[in-house]
């Protein structure tokens, strides 16, 4: 089941994968040669890839190495959500290492499911690397990739990051406990490092990953300890929100 909820979320990602640009150009486009018409989302798709091609957006760098079709329909036919693991590597410099699974909670499950996810991340610090501006991805796991690094990053030796720039992916992100820790940290002490939508998708994504069992309820706690403190609207709003939601993943 396609939900209204995860229809628009999935949409946004999109816009993000191609930029608002080329997004629009390839939806004018299709509005345009299918009025009065019925539709698939195949349909869709071919006029987001010919806009994506035409304006240089697809493929991308690191990017799949399939269609812009084959990796949408990894969303659209595909029931659920990820959880993005991330982490600094040990290097004098690091990089970042992420891998990818099926949102559910912690029990055995009978399948496997992945999907083909757009990456953004930036340091969190006074001059962020490269910052919460949105922008097109700057890495990707696919479907068929159990893992993946980046180039190493010199902003990465002294700061935290954060995944999902103003939480534009349609995922769930979990960190390394010292990665939690630095965040809740930043919240206690300078909340405003971090962008209110990211501030709204991290107190989302702990309570989520707390429901599942990913994260612990010490975790949980410390970084959901600032929130008294915060006086944005899109924070609040999460909290009340994913504060009032059982999470069991799946689904």
């Amino acid at each position: 089941m396609f939900t209204y909820q995860k229809g628009g979320s999935v949409i946004r990602m999109m816009e993000q994968i191609l930029s608002k640009e080329t997004f629009t150009k390839g939806l004018t486009s299709y509005l345009t040669s299918n009025s009065y018409s019925s539709t698939t989302e195949d349909d869709l798709f071919f006029h987001l890839e010919d806009a994506a091609i035409a304006d240089g957006k697809w493929p991308q760098a690191n990017g799949p190495e399939f269609s812009l079709a084959e990796v949408l329909k990894s969303w659209t036919n595909q029931a659920g959500l990820p959880v993005i693991h991330a982490s600094k590597t040990t290097e004098d410099i690091p990089s970042l290492y992420f891998n990818q699974s099926w949102l559910v909670s912690n029990e055995a499950v009978s399948e496997e499911r992945r999907w083909d996810v757009p990456l953004t991340f930036t340091t969190v610090e006074k001059n962020p690397q490269p910052g919460w501006d949105i922008g097109l991805p700057q890495a990707w796991i696919s479907h068929d990739q159990s893992e993946v690094f980046t180039d190493p990053i010199d902003a990465l030796v002294d700061a935290p990051f954060v995944v999902n720039i103003q939480g534009t992916g349609y995922y769930r992100v979990n960190y390394d406990d010292s990665n939690w820790r630095a965040l809740a940290e930043v919240l206690r002490t300078n909340m405003d490092l971090i962008h209110p939508m990211n501030r709204a998708q991290i107190i989302c994504d702990v309570l989520a990953l707390f429901g599942t069992g990913h994260v612990t309820m010490e975790v949980k706690d410390d970084v959901l300890a600032y929130v008294d403190m915060d006086t944005d609207y899109a924070p609040l709003l999460a909290f009340a929100r994913c504060t009032s939601v059982k999470f069991k993943g799946g689904d």
